[in-house]
Protein backbone atom coordinates (compact mmCIF):
# COMPACT_ATOMS: atom_id res chain seq x y z
CA UNK A 1 0.00 0.00 0.00
CA UNK A 2 1.29 3.48 -0.84
CA UNK A 3 2.31 5.89 1.86
CA UNK A 4 -0.12 8.61 2.75
CA UNK A 5 1.04 12.01 1.52
CA UNK A 6 2.33 14.29 4.24
CA UNK A 7 2.71 17.93 3.24
CA UNK A 8 4.24 20.56 5.50
CA UNK A 9 3.66 24.17 4.59
CA UNK A 10 4.77 27.18 6.63
CA UNK A 11 2.22 26.77 9.39
CA UNK A 12 0.13 23.85 8.18
CA UNK A 13 0.49 20.12 7.87
CA UNK A 14 -2.34 18.56 5.88
CA UNK A 15 -3.16 14.94 5.22
CA UNK A 16 -5.54 13.66 2.55
CA UNK A 17 -8.90 14.98 3.75
CA UNK A 18 -11.36 12.87 1.80
CA UNK A 19 -11.93 10.41 4.66
CA UNK A 20 -10.45 12.43 7.42
CA UNK A 21 -11.62 14.30 10.48
CA UNK A 22 -10.19 17.77 10.85
CA UNK A 23 -8.41 18.64 14.09
CA UNK A 24 -6.21 21.49 15.21
CA UNK A 25 -3.20 21.01 17.46
CA UNK A 26 -0.99 23.63 19.09
CA UNK A 27 2.38 21.88 19.18
CA UNK A 28 4.41 24.85 20.32
CA UNK A 29 5.61 22.78 23.23
CA UNK A 30 5.70 19.40 21.52
CA UNK A 31 8.81 17.49 22.49
CA UNK A 32 11.28 17.35 19.60
CA UNK A 33 11.16 13.79 18.46
CA UNK A 34 11.38 11.47 15.52
CA UNK A 35 8.66 8.88 15.39
CA UNK A 36 8.13 6.13 12.84
CA UNK A 37 4.84 4.28 12.77
CA UNK A 38 5.00 0.54 13.34
CA UNK A 39 1.96 0.01 11.15
CA UNK A 40 3.11 -0.95 7.67
CA UNK A 41 0.20 0.84 6.02
CA UNK A 42 1.43 4.20 7.30
CA UNK A 43 4.75 5.66 6.16
CA UNK A 44 4.78 8.95 7.99
CA UNK A 45 7.84 10.41 9.61
CA UNK A 46 7.23 13.25 12.04
CA UNK A 47 10.25 15.48 12.53
CA UNK A 48 10.73 18.66 14.58
CA UNK A 49 7.07 19.58 14.68
CA UNK A 50 7.84 21.79 17.63
CA UNK A 51 9.26 24.34 15.24
CA UNK A 52 5.82 25.00 13.78
CA UNK A 53 3.49 27.40 15.56
CA UNK A 54 0.24 25.90 14.36
CA UNK A 55 -0.44 22.54 12.85
CA UNK A 56 -3.77 21.69 11.27
CA UNK A 57 -4.07 18.11 10.21
CA UNK A 58 -6.68 15.64 9.08
CA UNK A 59 -6.76 12.29 10.76
CA UNK A 60 -8.05 9.04 9.29
CA UNK A 61 -10.81 7.52 11.42
CA UNK A 62 -9.91 3.87 11.84
CA UNK A 63 -6.70 1.98 11.07
CA UNK A 64 -4.83 5.08 10.06
CA UNK A 65 -6.12 6.97 13.08
CA UNK A 66 -4.84 4.34 15.49
CA UNK A 67 -1.38 4.71 13.98
CA UNK A 68 -1.38 8.49 14.23
CA UNK A 69 -2.32 8.16 17.88
CA UNK A 70 1.25 7.12 18.61
CA UNK A 71 2.59 10.26 16.98
CA UNK A 72 0.23 13.01 17.96
CA UNK A 73 -1.67 11.93 21.05
CA UNK A 74 -4.76 10.08 22.11
CA UNK A 75 -7.21 9.47 19.28
CA UNK A 76 -10.94 8.97 19.49
CA UNK A 77 -12.31 7.11 16.50
CA UNK A 78 -15.61 8.97 16.42
CA UNK A 79 -14.45 11.67 14.01
CA UNK A 80 -12.51 13.68 16.55
CA UNK A 81 -9.37 13.42 18.67
CA UNK A 82 -8.30 14.29 22.16
CA UNK A 83 -5.47 16.77 22.01
CA UNK A 84 -2.28 16.07 23.89
CA UNK A 85 0.49 18.63 24.22
CA UNK A 86 3.99 17.52 25.08
CA UNK A 87 6.61 19.80 26.52
CA UNK A 88 9.49 21.04 24.40
CA UNK A 89 12.84 19.85 25.72
CA UNK A 90 15.74 22.24 25.25
CA UNK A 91 19.41 21.37 25.74
CA UNK A 92 21.54 22.98 28.42
CA UNK A 93 23.73 23.99 25.47
CA UNK A 94 20.90 26.01 23.90
CA UNK A 95 20.69 29.82 24.26
CA UNK A 96 17.39 29.34 26.13
CA UNK A 97 19.34 27.95 29.09
CA UNK A 98 21.43 31.09 29.64
CA UNK A 99 18.99 32.81 32.05
CA UNK A 100 18.90 29.65 34.19
CA UNK A 101 22.52 28.53 34.37
CA UNK A 102 25.57 27.42 32.43
CA UNK A 103 27.75 24.40 31.72
CA UNK A 104 31.11 24.49 33.50
CA UNK A 105 34.20 23.29 31.68
CA UNK A 106 35.70 21.08 34.37
CA UNK A 107 36.37 17.35 34.14
CA UNK A 108 34.34 15.31 36.64
CA UNK A 109 35.05 11.83 35.31
CA UNK A 110 36.15 10.48 38.71
CA UNK A 111 32.94 11.71 40.30
CA UNK A 112 30.81 10.33 37.47
CA UNK A 113 32.47 6.92 37.82
CA UNK A 114 31.86 6.84 41.58
CA UNK A 115 28.26 7.98 41.12
CA UNK A 116 27.64 5.21 38.62
CA UNK A 117 29.30 2.45 40.62
CA UNK A 118 28.73 3.41 44.27
CA UNK A 119 25.19 4.78 44.45
CA UNK A 120 21.80 3.03 44.06
CA UNK A 121 19.13 3.45 41.40
CA UNK A 122 15.79 3.20 43.24
CA UNK A 123 12.36 2.88 41.65
CA UNK A 124 11.29 6.14 43.25
CA UNK A 125 13.51 9.16 43.94
CA UNK A 126 16.18 9.20 46.65
CA UNK A 127 18.14 12.29 47.71
CA UNK A 128 21.21 12.08 49.92
CA UNK A 129 22.77 15.46 50.78
CA UNK A 130 26.29 14.17 51.47
CA UNK A 131 27.86 10.94 50.25
CA UNK A 132 31.40 9.93 51.23
CA UNK A 133 31.88 7.84 48.08
CA UNK A 134 31.38 10.99 46.01
CA UNK A 135 33.23 13.42 48.27
CA UNK A 136 36.36 11.25 48.43
CA UNK A 137 37.07 11.52 44.72
CA UNK A 138 39.79 13.42 42.90
CA UNK A 139 37.23 15.95 41.63
CA UNK A 140 36.21 17.27 45.04
CA UNK A 141 39.03 19.84 45.23
CA UNK A 142 38.29 21.33 41.82
CA UNK A 143 34.59 21.65 42.58
CA UNK A 144 35.19 23.22 46.00
CA UNK A 145 38.09 25.50 45.16
CA UNK A 146 37.45 26.36 41.51
CA UNK A 147 33.68 26.12 41.08
CA UNK A 148 32.78 27.47 44.54
CA UNK A 149 35.83 29.65 45.16
CA UNK A 150 36.92 27.81 48.30
CA UNK A 151 33.54 27.65 50.04
CA UNK A 152 32.96 24.42 52.00
CA UNK A 153 30.77 22.12 49.88
CA UNK A 154 28.95 18.83 50.07
CA UNK A 155 28.39 16.32 47.29
CA UNK A 156 25.34 14.11 47.46
CA UNK A 157 23.07 12.55 44.88
CA UNK A 158 19.53 12.45 43.61
CA UNK A 159 18.85 9.13 41.88
CA UNK A 160 15.83 7.21 40.69
CA UNK A 161 12.93 7.40 38.28
CA UNK A 162 10.75 10.49 37.87
CA UNK A 163 8.70 12.28 35.23
CA UNK A 164 6.75 14.85 37.28
CA UNK A 165 7.39 18.38 38.50
CA UNK A 166 5.70 18.17 41.96
CA UNK A 167 7.66 21.07 43.53
CA UNK A 168 10.18 23.80 42.85
CA UNK A 169 12.87 24.94 45.28
CA UNK A 170 15.71 27.43 45.40
CA UNK A 171 18.78 28.22 47.49
CA UNK A 172 20.84 31.33 48.23
CA UNK A 173 23.56 30.03 45.90
CA UNK A 174 24.14 28.05 42.72
CA UNK A 175 23.75 24.28 42.60
CA UNK A 176 25.80 21.92 40.42
CA UNK A 177 24.19 18.88 38.78
CA UNK A 178 26.44 16.19 37.29
CA UNK A 179 24.93 13.01 35.89
CA UNK A 180 26.32 9.56 35.21
CA UNK A 181 23.25 9.34 32.96
CA UNK A 182 21.41 11.86 30.83
CA UNK A 183 18.69 13.71 32.74
CA UNK A 184 16.15 16.51 32.39
CA UNK A 185 15.77 19.57 34.62
CA UNK A 186 12.46 21.42 35.00
CA UNK A 187 13.27 25.05 35.76
CA UNK A 188 11.58 28.38 36.40
CA UNK A 189 12.88 31.81 37.39
CA UNK A 190 12.50 33.52 40.75
CA UNK A 191 10.87 36.54 39.15
CA UNK A 192 8.10 34.24 37.90
CA UNK A 193 6.83 34.11 41.50
CA UNK A 194 3.96 36.58 41.87
CA UNK A 195 2.26 37.05 45.24
CA UNK A 196 3.71 33.78 46.49
CA UNK A 197 2.52 31.77 43.49
CA UNK A 198 4.22 30.45 40.38
CA UNK A 199 2.24 29.33 37.34
CA UNK A 200 3.77 26.11 36.00
CA UNK A 201 3.25 27.32 32.43
CA UNK A 202 6.43 29.32 33.10
CA UNK A 203 8.47 26.14 33.60
CA UNK A 204 10.93 25.04 30.91
CA UNK A 205 12.67 21.69 30.46
CA UNK A 206 16.37 21.20 29.72
CA UNK A 207 18.27 18.04 28.80
CA UNK A 208 21.74 17.53 30.28
CA UNK A 209 24.08 14.85 28.99
CA UNK A 210 26.13 12.41 31.03
CA UNK A 211 29.23 14.06 32.52
CA UNK A 212 28.23 17.68 31.97
CA UNK A 213 28.70 19.93 35.00
CA UNK A 214 25.50 21.98 34.96
CA UNK A 215 25.36 25.06 37.16
CA UNK A 216 21.83 26.10 38.13
CA UNK A 217 21.79 29.71 39.29
CA UNK A 218 20.48 30.88 42.64
CA UNK A 219 17.59 32.57 40.83
CA UNK A 220 16.54 29.35 39.09
CA UNK A 221 13.91 27.22 40.77
CA UNK A 222 14.43 23.48 40.34
CA UNK A 223 13.65 20.17 41.99
CA UNK A 224 14.28 16.46 41.39
CA UNK A 225 15.60 15.63 37.92
CA UNK A 226 13.43 13.74 35.44
CA UNK A 227 14.34 10.69 33.39
CA UNK A 228 15.69 11.51 29.93
CA UNK A 229 13.72 8.66 28.37
CA UNK A 230 10.59 6.83 29.42
CA UNK A 231 11.33 3.95 31.77
CA UNK A 232 14.97 4.91 32.25
CA UNK A 233 16.40 6.01 35.56
CA UNK A 234 18.85 8.78 36.36
CA UNK A 235 21.82 9.30 38.64
CA UNK A 236 22.75 12.91 39.37
CA UNK A 237 25.40 14.20 41.76
CA UNK A 238 24.25 17.33 43.60
CA UNK A 239 26.91 19.83 44.72
CA UNK A 240 25.87 22.54 47.20
CA UNK A 241 27.38 24.63 50.01
CA UNK A 242 27.87 22.51 53.08
CA UNK A 243 24.78 22.21 55.29
CA UNK A 244 22.24 22.86 52.55
CA UNK A 245 19.12 20.70 52.92
CA UNK A 246 19.99 19.96 56.52
CA UNK A 247 17.58 20.59 59.41
CA UNK A 248 15.44 23.69 59.11
CA UNK A 249 16.57 26.40 61.55
CA UNK A 250 14.29 27.39 64.40
CA UNK A 251 12.82 30.74 63.46
CA UNK A 252 9.75 32.88 63.72
CA UNK A 253 8.44 33.87 60.30
CA UNK A 254 9.00 37.56 59.62
CA UNK A 255 7.62 37.59 56.08
CA UNK A 256 5.83 35.39 53.54
CA UNK A 257 9.02 33.86 52.16
CA UNK A 258 10.03 32.62 55.60
CA UNK A 259 7.03 30.27 55.44
CA UNK A 260 8.52 28.52 52.42
CA UNK A 261 11.71 27.47 54.24
CA UNK A 262 11.56 23.68 54.58
CA UNK A 263 15.23 22.87 55.27
CA UNK A 264 18.51 24.69 55.74
CA UNK A 265 18.99 26.99 52.74
CA UNK A 266 15.95 25.51 50.99
CA UNK A 267 12.81 27.44 50.08
CA UNK A 268 10.13 25.28 48.46
CA UNK A 269 6.90 25.78 46.51
CA UNK A 270 4.77 22.63 46.23
CA UNK A 271 2.01 21.68 43.83
CA UNK A 272 -1.28 20.75 45.49
CA UNK A 273 -1.10 17.27 43.92
CA UNK A 274 2.33 16.49 45.36
CA UNK A 275 3.21 14.31 48.33
CA UNK A 276 5.10 17.28 49.77
CA UNK A 277 1.90 19.36 49.87
CA UNK A 278 0.09 16.54 51.65
CA UNK A 279 2.89 16.58 54.22
CA UNK A 280 2.31 20.27 54.89
CA UNK A 281 4.61 22.06 52.42
CA UNK A 282 3.55 25.49 51.24
CA UNK A 283 1.39 25.22 48.10
CA UNK A 284 2.87 27.77 45.73
CA UNK A 285 2.58 26.15 42.31
CA UNK A 286 -0.56 26.73 40.26
CA UNK A 287 -1.56 25.17 36.96
CA UNK A 288 -0.65 21.70 35.77
CA UNK A 289 1.65 19.41 37.72
CA UNK A 290 3.83 18.86 34.68
CA UNK A 291 4.43 15.31 33.52
CA UNK A 292 7.03 14.54 30.86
Amino acid sequence: MKCLPLIFTLNTAIFDKQHCAKSTLSPENLRKTEVMSDVSEICVKALNIIDLKDVTWYNMNCTVGVSFQKIFGTLKTTNHIEEETMMKIYSVNDPEFKPYGKVLGYDASCLVKALDEETPLPEGVEYVMSCAALEYTCDFGVLQNNAYGGMPIQIGYCNGHNNKLNCLEYHRDSELNIGSTDFILLLAKADDIVDGKLDTSKVKAFLAKKGQIVEVYETSLHYAPCSAAEGEGFKVAIVLPKGTNGPVPALKAKNEEDKWLTACNKWLLAHADSAEAKQGAYIGLTGENITL
